[in-house]
């Protein structure tokens, strides 16, 4: 198979649509350009145009509608190891009492690298917390 690479400045869905294939789109630095067409393809856009979204962000929470919409439906969050008070809330939003797995991992990650959260209906609750990703994953339980 042959791979199609293009680069796009600023936030232009209308590109990524018009590409019939699968896809990957990355965006980042992007926060400040939140609104509803983009929340709208993480919705449904992303599912119906074959694409797999990754949106780089640097916070957690950030009061904003669009942004509250694309982060409930995500179904993977990397993080890095900044604001760990952030990191504690979401953990106990997701777990519950359960809350450790993810502050555990958190405390496991060295610099430059991420946890990865899986909320893919089809992926089984023990891989929800991951590191390692690239390497030799480790599952937190």
């Amino acid at each position: 198979k042959q791979w199609y690479q293009r680069r796009v400045r600023g936030l232009k869905l209308d590109v990524i649509d018009n590409y019939k294939e699968p896809k990957i789109m990355i965006i980042d630095d992007l926060i400040l350009q939140l609104d509803r067409n983009l929340a709208q393809h993480f919705i449904a856009g992303s599912h119906h145009t074959k694409t797999t979204t990754f949106f780089l962000v640097h916070s957690i929470f950030l009061n904003n509608e669009n942004y509250r919409l694309i982060s409930q439906n995500s179904q993977y969050i990397f993080k890095n190891k900044r604001n760990f008070s952030s990191v504690k809330t979401l953990a106990r939003q997701i777990l519950g009492s359960d809350y450790e797995r993810l502050i555990d991992a958190y405390k496991y990650i060295g610099p430059f690298e991420f946890v990865l959260l899986t909320f893919h209906p089809k992926v089984p609750e023990e891989l929800l917390v991951l590191t390692d990703l690239f390497k030799c994953p480790s599952v937190f339980l």
